[in-house]
C-alpha cells in the first residue's frame, strides 16, 4: 500500500473514531442525571429546632442540645408516620443530642 493511500485510511479512521465519540457523547447528553438523594443528614447544631444546653448542665452534657423536631416525639397514643421517632413512654421528657448527632428532618416545619 502506498503513502497516500495508508494516509488516507489513517484519516479515513480518524474520521470514523471522531464521530462514533461524537454520538456517543450526544447519547449520553440525554440521560439523565442521577436522582439526587430524596432526604440528606445534617447536623444538630445548625438545625431550627435544636437549642443548646446552657452552663447549668452537668460535665459534658452542656456541650450538646435538646431537640423539638415533632418528627421526635413520646406521644405514642398520636401519629404515627414512616419518617418520626416515637418513645413509647409519656415521661415528659425531651430528647439530648450532642451537636454532631443529625437526621433528615433538619430545618423541616
Amino acid at each position: 500500500m502506498s503513502k497516500e493511500k495508508s494516509a488516507k485510511s489513517e484519516g479515513l479512521q480518524e474520521d470514523d473514531l471522531l464521530n462514533r465519540i461524537v454520538r456517543a457523547w450526544r447519547i449520553l447528553r440525554t440521560i439523565p442525571d442521577a436522582p439526587k438523594p430524596e432526604a440528606q443528614t445534617r447536623r444538630c447544631k445548625t438545625c431550627k429546632y435544636w437549642t443548646k444546653s446552657g452552663k447549668s448542665e452537668p460535665p459534658g452534657k452542656e456541650a450538646g442540645g435538646y431537640c423539638q423536631s415533632e418528627k421526635i416525639t413520646e406521644d405514642y397514643t398520636g401519629k404515627h408516620e414512616a419518617d418520626m421517632l416515637v418513645y413509647p413512654y409519656t415521661e415528659n421528657g425531651s430528647y439530648w443530642t450532642g451537636p454532631e448527632f443529625g437526621c433528615v428532618h433538619h430545618d423541616q416545619p
